[in-house]
């Protein structure tokens, strides 16, 4: 009997070691692929020992991720539902997010600014690149003709100018 305590710990403990992190909120766009991947959306030190089922009006599920290239008939909210079971099809985790598609042309005459945070692909320039193209496409809301693609400054050519430590100017 003592040895059957540690057991059933160490097997209620693994099932309670997934977390489902969903935001809120998915956005996507008519022609724009969107995907959520299923080992983006569980903490757990094996998420390919789980399974994943999406349920929405929109996208449909693969191997890796849940994926939608959204068409202009399906803008609007779209409820997605997300659950995650064990191998032995125990449910683990669920919940819920909104697939929220956008009209191409929503935000059209507004002034957008954007603050993009991210990695070695975001400092390189990858994303915000592809972010100005899209914006750049006919038919998106920008309207715009004159984005081009953004420069990396490093951190030395935006240093602050030395200040008088007494002063403080």
């Amino acid at each position: 009997m003592k040895f059957l305590f540690p057991l059933l710990w160490a097997l209620s403990a693994s099932v309670g070691e997934v977390q489902l992190t969903l935001p809120p909120v998915v956005y996507a766009v008519p022609g724009v692929p969107v995907s959520i991947y299923h080992d983006n959306v569980v903490l757990t030190e094996s998420p390919e020992k789980l399974r994943f089922e999406f349920s929405c009006a929109v996208g449909s599920n693969e191997a890796r991720r849940w994926t939608v290239l959204a068409t202009d008939q399906e803008v609007g909210d779209h409820p997605l539902s997300v659950t995650v079971k064990d191998g032995a099809g125990t449910v683990l985790e669920q919940g819920q997010t909104t697939v929220r598609i956008s009209a191409r042309d929503s935000g059209h005459g507004e002034t957008v600014r954007i603050l993009i945070v991210g990695d070695s692909l975001t400092h390189s320039t990858h994303y915000p690149n592809e972010i100005a193209r899209l914006l750049a496409c006919e038919g998106s809301s920008s309207g715009r003709d004159d984005i081009g693609p953004v420069s990396q400054e490093s951190d030395r050519e935006k240093a602050p100018p030395e200040r008088d430590p007494g002063t403080g100017q």
